[in-house]
């Protein structure tokens, strides 16, 4: 007793995505009725099916089964032969099964995309971005790069620029943009470019982005110019003046003239020195009097001159009987002056002193200490399983009371090429969003402001992963006010 079980021939290669059917002709070589049950064995086994899958069959007859064959359109089921066998128990004699080995083509297929990261990169002489290339075929794939603007104002350099992407993977290739026209000063300009991925089998997948090119001065720096031009002028006209103001006191400017005098005294004409030490001042002279000198002649006769206080006037000399000489008690030449020098001296003398500048008011009560910034960063990674399309995992981050949080950058990761998207919110609101397919590493520039009692949160939908749980992370760092 037993069976004898024979697959008909492939009439060729299977295209993922459709079915494709082989009959499997069963002949029962014992001599009572036997039912057979199929199944299939291998690699295969996942999309290879048998219909029925008990057959019964009469003593010397044969039946059919059928075995269909539908690969999945995916880049796990790589194209070439797959070997496989069906497997035929007999239910009436065990030791008669049987097993038909086989094998069937995957036909291959081809489908790629590329996008670049970041979109928008800014530069004044040059820029660089990334272009990531996917395979999701079902065999390697080798493609050429090419870049292009609309005004040729724009030079690409791809790192390589020819390049084989196997299938379910994903390649980063840096690109270098040199921007031709360059300019010194202005706005800042926007340039689209488009990035061209081109199969050898003739499929093309083509990106966009854009070059937003900066003038080549920065607006600080002409600032800063204009500045210094401004203190410059300021320093050459207006400081002199102010450090070199005459005094508009009559007693500063009378002290002034005195000094300088003082300093440097009309010798005599005998040759003796000018001021004579301990000589007391002639008749006609205030005491305290601004700008009054002594000197003596050959015979030792004292003179006194005496200065007016007013800036700019010459000295006025007064004589009053006669003239003191030394030794004299300082009592008698205390006497009324004559002349208009002492009257000058008399009027410079009794002019007010200028009135002392008020004292700076104090600081005023009642005001709170000013808010600080202080530097701050976190993490949040998704540890989650592969789940259907649209459920999201959340992971979030509460700001405490009193403090506002200002995020200033965020870098998103999937180093382990997990499929889905994520997104970041505040609270129920969605600020970014980003496709886990291409996504395995970016540095997002962007300023958000969370108050106090707001969440930072991180939501995950993954929908495959390679290795297990799907572990997203996004970092963010920024500054922290209290309140």
């Amino acid at each position: 007793m037993g069976v004898i079980a024979s697959l008909e021939e492939p009439d060729g290669p299977v295209e993922p995505g459709t079915e494709s059917v082989r009959l499997l002709k069963l002949h029962n070589t014992g001599h009572v009725v036997d039912t057979f049950v199929l199944d299939v064995l291998g690699e295969a086994a996942g999309w290879i099916t048998v219909r029925p899958e008990a057959v019964n069959v009469f003593p010397g007859q044969d039946e059919t089964a059928e075995v269909v064959f539908t690969p999945p359109r995916e880049s796990g089921v790589g194209c070439g032969p797959k070997s496989f066998a069906v497997r035929v128990v007999s239910m009436e004699d065990t030791a008669g099964s049987t097993v038909q080995e086989s094998t069937i083509e995957v036909a291959p297929f081809t489908e790629t995309a590329c996008e670049l990261v970041p979109r928008t990169v800014r530069g004044r002489r040059t820029a660089r971005t990334r272009l990531a290339v996917d395979n999701f075929g079902n065999g390697p794939v080798s493609v050429e790069l090419s870049g292009r603007d609309e005004d040729s104002a724009v030079e690409f350099r791809f790192s390589p620029g020819h390049l084989v992407v196997d299938p379910g993977t994903t390649r980063l290739v840096p690109v270098r943009i040199r921007l031709k026209n360059r300019f010194l000063t202005g706005p800042p300009r926007s340039l689209p470019v488009e990035v061209a991925v081109l199969g050898t089998d003739g499929s093309c997948e083509r990106t966009t982005g854009a070059v937003v090119q900066l003038a080549l001065l920065p607006r600080w720096l002409l600032k800063a110019g204009l500045f210094a031009a401004a203190g410059a002028v300021l320093a050459f006209t207006v400081l002199p003046g102010v450090l070199n103001a005459a005094p508009k006191s009559q007693a500063v400017a009378a002290e002034q003239t005195a000094t300088a005098q003082a300093a440097a005294p009309e010798p005599s004409p005998s040759g003796t020195p000018a001021s004579v030490t301990g000589q007391t001042p002639p008749a006609g002279a205030q005491p305290g009097a601004q700008g009054y000198a002594a000197t003596t002649d050959a015979n030792g006769t004292a003179h006194g001159s005496a200065t007016v206080g007013q800036p700019g006037s010459g000295s006025a000399g007064g004589t009053a009987g006669s003239p003191q000489t030394q030794g004299q008690p300082q009592a008698q030449a205390n006497t009324t002056p004559a002349g208009t020098g002492g009257a000058a001296d008399q009027n410079a003398a009794t002019t007010p002193p200028p009135a002392p500048r008020p004292a700076p008011a104090p600081p005023k009560s009642g005001a709170g200490p000013a808010a600080q910034d202080q530097a701050a960063s976190f993490d949040l990674t998704a540890n989650v399983a592969p789940t259907a399309a649209g459920r999201y995992s959340l992971y979030k981050h509460v700001v405490p009371a009193g403090q506002t949080l200002t995020v200033d950058r965020i870098a998103l990761q999937n180093p382990n090429g997990n499929r889905g998207s994520l997104e970041i919110r505040r609270d129920g609101t969605r600020l970014l969003y980003r496709g886990l397919n291409t996504l395995q590493y970016e540095n997002v520039s962007a300023r958000h402001t969370f108050k106090a009692g707001e969440a930072v949160v991180l939501a995950v939908n993954c929908t495959a992963s390679t290795r297990g749980s799907c572990t997203p992370k996004a970092s963010f760092s920024g500054t922290v006010t209290r309140n």
